[in-house]
């Protein structure tokens, strides 16, 4: 009897062994929504479980994605970005059992949040007319003296200010501007003329426009026209110095170059002769 009693506990134990649990895997959710400034989607709203390290950051299409918040887990979504509200001021949560979507904000501009950044380009000295500046999305042009105001800039913003207009260089290049907060002053660049060099190339043997030629001067180059055998090299800074040369596979030309010494002026009639 004790025998078979024996053979009965050995034979549970072994199908304990064999018999296997299922994990308790832990459970986390997602909470998700958009954020819109007027009916747009508004980027770079922080959005933040209140008191904990869960947040979200909204993207370009307004969306933000908070993920593997723990079930069960309870609290308040608070939405952030400089000089803006947003309505609901929050919204709260109770012991999360499944994703939330749609918890959705609108955000509101304070008027006290608009800022401005001006300045003034100059070109040896005298005002610059009629130049872009552009930051972010927005821009303004230079006046008769070369002052620029560009208004009505939410605060926060992180952008360059960029200056351009056709035929000239800028210094600095461009300026970075990180989370706009109060009104910029004296933001200004200097401004130089770019040249232009130019010419003909005639082809020796029949006196007619030779095209393909390549023609450089430093790092700049052009090819002459098919039609008419002109080049023009384009965006010389005043100043430059160096051997105008023009090139085509099987052909000589002359003169072999052309010395350029400070150009202050664009210079045209460059021309060059090419034989066999």
């Amino acid at each position: 009897m004790l025998k078979k009693l024996a053979q009965i506990i050995a034979i549970a134990l072994l199908l304990v062994g064999t018999v296997t649990l299922p994990a308790l895997a832990a459970s986390t959710h997602s909470i998700s929504g958009t954020v819109t400034l007027n009916g747009v989607t508004l980027k770079g709203v922080s959005v933040t479980i209140q008191g904990t390290a869960f947040s979200s950051v909204t993207d370009g299409l307004g969306n933000y994605h908070i993920a593997s918040v723990p079930a069960g887990t309870s609290g308040t979504l608070v939405p952030k970005l400089i000089n803006y509200s947003f309505s609901p001021v929050n919204i709260k949560f109770l012991s999360l059992a499944a994703d939330l979507t749609a918890q959705n904000f609108k955000a509101t501009l304070a008027s006290s949040g608009l800022y401005s950044i001006s300045g003034t380009i100059t070109v040896g000295g005298i005002g610059l007319a009629g130049v872009k500046v552009a930051f972010s999305t927005y821009s303004a042009l230079t006046n008769s003296v070369g002052v620029y105001t560009i208004s009505n800039i939410p605060g926060g913003t992180t952008a360059k200010i960029v200056p351009s207009l056709a035929g000239y260089a800028f210094t600095p290049v461009y300026i970075s501007i990180s989370n706009l907060g109060a009104n910029l002053v004296n933001e200004n660049f200097t401004a130089a003329v770019l040249l232009t060099v130019s010419g003909k190339i005639t082809d020796k043997a029949s006196g007619l426009p030779l095209g393909g030629v390549t023609v450089t001067l430093g790092s700049l180059s052009a090819v002459s026209s098919a039609t008419t055998g002109a080049y023009t090299l384009r965006n010389i800074p005043v100043g430059t110095s160096g051997t105008l040369t023009a090139s085509l596979a099987g052909k000589t030309f002359t003169p072999p170059t052309i010395t350029i010494t400070n150009l202050l002026v664009s210079l045209h009639s460059q021309d060059f002769v090419a034989a066999p």
